[in-house]
């Protein structure tokens, strides 16, 4: 596991992106909840992070100024609503070779989920996803027009909250990269993302189980990332902090030593694609500009 030292990335409205790992071509981020990736000219929202990045380097903050930095731009995506770790390439040529990395299935990708019940030990989703535009973006599953789609799920925890509900935490590695995807392949075997707004299943009563906090909004966080450095050629894996994310959804102590234990000791073998395949990835999920 490779760290940097402690800074963060001051945004507007008092938040903050702590940069966990860096090095000439990369820069990788714990992005917070609520800010969407895209385009600097999308301003249909104030809270677009790549906009936000952009005008911190044009006014030459400390931050900038202190790694001379004039190019910064995300590699791949995470829905506003999930926080957790996102690549930002600080040169066009990285920019393109990790494109590539994501392309072929070499980055690999582990989240922890927080979802209501008991679900399996270990199971697998291959349900295809098609993307539904109205009346919001959102995804279905298993049509037949759909993608291609794979997820793997291991639950590692179940607490009981004081009203007798039960949660479980999942380790999720996505073999595929689609819009939403975790999120729907979960909702789809009965399971949703705690405090999900599209796939909640209306089967579950959403009152029982914990609403998560501001910081932490949704049940789902980008925990760690493998890849091989295309430049260095070793192999190279991030860790973020999961512990108050859990206890945003009132995980115990116990439990969250456990998770924390199980996403440190996480193996990947970067340069290796999932299953013998590529990684299949939607526009939304890798940089296209």
């Amino acid at each position: 596991m490779q760290t940097t030292a402690r800074e963060f990335i001051p945004l507007p409205a008092r938040q903050r992106a702590l940069i966990l790992y860096e090095d000439k071509n990369v820069l990788v981020i714990d992005k917070p909840a609520g800010w969407i990736l895209a385009p600097r000219h999308w301003k249909h929202t104030s809270r677009n992070l790549q906009r936000a990045l952009e005008i911190t380097i044009q006014e030459h903050h400390v931050w900038v100024k202190r790694r001379n930095l004039r190019f910064l731009r995300y590699v791949h995506r995470l829905d506003a609503e999930t926080s957790g770790l996102v690549i930002l390439a600080r040169n066009r040529l990285a920019l393109k070779r990790f494109t590539q990395l994501f392309e072929i299935g070499s980055v690999k990708k582990l989240y922890v989920a927080i979802v209501p019940g008991l679900p399996p030990k270990t199971w697998r989703s291959s349900m295809p996803i098609s993307i539904c535009m109205a009346p919001q973006p959102q995804v279905k599953v298993g049509r037949a027009e759909g993608k291609p789609a794979s997820t793997s799920f291991t639950r590692i925890a179940t607490y009981i909250l004081p009203n007798s509900a039960a949660c479980s935490v999942v380790l999720v590695e996505p073999q595929t990269g689609r819009m939403h995807q975790i999120r729907a392949h979960l909702s789809a075997t009965g399971f949703p993302v705690l405090a999900d707004p599209l796939y909640w299943d209306v089967r579950l009563d959403r009152d029982k189980f914990p609403a998560g906090s501001d910081d932490y909004p949704l049940g789902l966080r980008a925990a760690a990332l493998g890849y091989p450095d295309p430049v260095k050629k070793t192999p190279c894996t991030i860790i973020a902090e999961v512990s108050h994310f859990l206890a945003a959804f009132r995980a115990p102590k116990p439990v969250i030593q456990t998770v924390e234990n199980a996403v440190k000791n996480w193996e990947t073998r970067p340069g290796q694609p999932p299953n013998n395949g590529t990684e299949q990835s939607n526009r939304q999920d890798v940089h296209n500009g």
